[in-house]
C-alpha cells in the first residue's frame, strides 16, 4: 500500500473520523503491515486495521459521513467504534441507523465515559500489602482471564506485550498462587485510564474489587485526574463507579459490528 497516497486522500476526508493515530503512528503501521488495506470513496477513505481475532477495525475518514458506503469490505467481519458526544445523540441517530441498514450492523454496546478529579489519595490502608505488580508468569494468566470475562470485540483487550508495557500500572491480588483479582491501567500523560476491573467469582464478596480501585486511584501521587468506560447497560458498575465519585460527563463510544459477527 502507498502510504503517501493515502495520507494525501487522509487529509482530503478527515472532517469525521473515528482514528486518533498519528501520521507517524499510520505510516509505522502502514510499515509493520498493521493494515489490512483501505479503500477510496468519493466522500471518505475506509482503513482496516488487523487485530488478533478473526475480525478488523474498520477506520474511517470522511468529509461527508452520510455518504459514506457502509457496504464495503461486507465479506469481513468487522467492528466499528464510532466516539461522540451524548448530547449530540439526536443528531447521530439517523448516522447510526444509516450504518446499522445500509452495512447490516448492529450495536455492540454504547460506553459512557466516567471521570474522577482528586480522589482520596491516602495509602494508611494495611491490606494494600496484599496488593503486587504481575511477574513474568502472570502475563498469560492475565490475557486468558481478559478474553474470558471481557468482550473482545468492543474492549480492545491488550497483548502480552502490552500488558507488560503496563506492568507498574496493573495491580493484582493472589490467593494460592493464582489471581484472584486485578486492576489494569495506563498512564496516559497526567491521566490515568482505568481500563480492566476484575475479582474472579470465587473470590467475590472479600472487598478486594473496592481495595484495588481505590488504591489504583492513591498509589500514583502525581495523578488527579482518572476516567473509566462504562458500558451504560451495566447499572450495577455505574452505580459503584458513582458512590466512588466519578461522574459522567459528555462522551459516549458507541461499537458496532456486522452481520458476520454473531451475537
Amino acid at each position: 500500500m502507498d502510504f503517501d497516497l493515502f495520507k494525501k486522500e487522509k487529509q482530503e476526508n478527515k472532517k469525521f473520523t473515528n482514528c486518533y493515530l498519528s501520521n507517524d503512528d499510520l505510516q509505522e503501521g502502514f510499515s509493520n503491515n498493521q493494515f489490512e488495506t483501505y479503500q477510496t470513496q468519493s466522500n471518505a477513505v475506509l482503513l482496516l486495521e488487523k487485530t488478533r481475532y478473526a475480525f478488523y477495525k474498520l477506520l474511517f475518514f470522511s468529509k461527508d459521513i452520510l455518504k459514506i458506503d457502509w457496504k464495503a469490505f461486507s465479506d469481513k467481519k468487522l467492528v466499528l467504534s464510532i466516539i461522540l458526544r451524548k448530547s449530540k445523540w439526536g443528531e447521530w441517530a439517523a448516522i447510526i441507523d444509516k450504518i446499522q441498514l445500509e452495512g447490516k450492523y448492529n450495536i455492540r454496546g454504547k460506553f459512557v465515559r466516567m471521570v474522577i478529579l482528586n480522589p482520596d489519595k491516602s495509602l494508611k490502608n494495611e491490606s494494600y500489602n496484599k496488593i503486587k505488580n504481575p511477574e513474568h508468569l502472570d502475563f498469560e494468566e492475565l490475557q486468558k482471564l481478559l478474553e474470558q470475562d471481557f468482550d473482545v470485540y468492543a474492549e480492545n483487550i491488550p497483548s502480552i506485550d502490552e500488558l507488560k508495557d503496563f506492568r507498574d500500572t496493573t495491580y493484582i491480588i493472589k490467593e494460592n498462587n493464582k489471581i484472584a483479582a486485578f486492576f489494569i491501567c495506563q498512564n496516559i500523560g497526567k491521566t490515568t485510564e482505568l481500563r480492566f476491573w476484575l475479582v474472579l467469582k470465587e473470590h467475590r464478596g472479600k472487598g478486594y474489587g473496592s481495595l484495588l480501585l481505590k488504591y489504583s486511584l492513591a498509589v500514583d501521587q502525581n495523578i488527579n485526574r482518572f476516567f473509566l468506560w462504562a458500558n451504560s447497560e451495566n447499572t450495577a458498575a455505574m452505580s459503584i463507579y458513582d458512590k466512588m465519585g466519578f461522574k459522567e460527563d459528555d462522551i459516549l463510544n458507541c461499537v458496532l459490528v456486522n452481520e458476520n459477527i454473531k451475537i
